[in-house]
């Protein structure tokens, strides 16, 4: 009789449980993944990317030579040039996706070295950690995406259709068959700034700000195109500063600036890792252009081609 109580007890456990929204999700997660998930460099994007937090952490620097050397002995590298004026082998790519991934390829290492496998960077645990990290970088914003939802719908219908742009978009394809791209990683940051952003869209204090600097940096250090995220806060501040210049409110002018001034300063601090690392492969801080020329105006506009673009833009493309 006893053992009848525990064990009801504990069916009602599991059965709340379930009725979790959160848990169902994370129940979807852990069952698919194992199954999906394909633990493999891709040839030309994730070479580009993998190279970078392989180099770091097991050669000890930023030369991208004999990452090269390796990658191409299986198929043909775009990614990864050599600059001739500087003699760097270098990524045409930044360097945020390495960065999110850097403590799965740790633990990655870290299994290699316990299996017995090789700890060259290049065996499975390595690689597997990295992809694995993508997929739950993808799932945390998609766990963002769904608060989101819920605010503005009704649980049921916000968790169907999560459920539905998860499993039937892209963003599927991404998280489990091309996981060594950015996309996932940008999904992650992408939705955190967004996630961050409308949390304190009402009413946001000098750290708040500072945080949407660094977040926007970080997101900009995982695709250059990122950038374009600055036009969600854009379109907050522009109006505001045009309401209290009108009413003559220049106290408020002044303190709303010195928010948005210590925010953009901390925006650039966060990339200017990248343009040391830009300076040492081609020695000028502006190449960011993927074939290392001068082309900052280049990569502007490319960013607005995410927007505006006949091949997959946001606005021409999307429903």
């Amino acid at each position: 009789m006893k053992n009848k109580k525990i064990n009801n007890k504990l069916l009602n456990f599991v059965f709340n449980k379930l009725k979790n929204d959160y848990v169902i999700l994370s129940l979807i997660f852990l069952i698919i993944t194992p199954i999906f998930l394909t633990p493999w460099i891709h040839t030309n994007d994730g070479t580009g990317y993998y190279s970078y937090v392989r180099s770091v952490f097991i050669d000890g620097d930023v030369d991208l030579k004999n990452e090269l050397d390796y990658f191409s002995e299986s198929y043909h590298i775009a990614s990864i040039r050599h600059d001739p004026n500087t003699g760097k082998y270098f990524s045409q790519y930044p360097f945020g996706v390495p960065l999110l991934w850097s403590p799965y390829f740790l633990i990655g290492h870290g299994i290699a070295s316990i299996s017995g496998a090789e700890t060259n960077g290049y065996s499975l645990p390595s690689i597997y950690m990295i992809c694995l990290g993508s997929a739950i970088n993808a799932f945390i914003g998609l766990l963002l995406v769904y608060s989101m939802l819920k605010k503005y719908f009704k649980k049921n219908a916000a968790l169907l259709s999560l459920i539905t742009v998860w499993l039937a978009s892209p963003l599927f394809y991404y998280m489990y068959f091309e996981s060594s791209v950015s996309h996932s990683n940008s999904f992650l940051i992408f939705t955190l700034f967004i996630w961050f952003w409308h949390k304190t869209f009402q009413k946001r204090d000098l750290k708040q700000w500072i945080l949407l600097g660094i977040l926007a940096g970080v997101a900009m250090l995982v695709r250059y195109q990122n950038v374009m995220l600055l036009i969600l806060p854009l379109c907050e501040v522009v109006p505001s500063y045009w309401r209290n210049l009108s009413n003559n409110k220049w106290k408020l002018v002044l303190d709303e600036f010195r928010k948005h001034i210590l925010a953009a300063l901390f925006f650039l601090i966060i990339i200017i890792p990248q343009l040391i690392l830009l300076q040492i492969n081609h020695g000028s801080i502006f190449a960011l252009s993927y074939d290392g020329e001068f082309s900052l105006m280049g990569v502007i506009m490319n960013s607005f081609k995410v927007l505006f673009s006949n091949h997959h833009g946001l606005f021409n493309w999307t429903p």
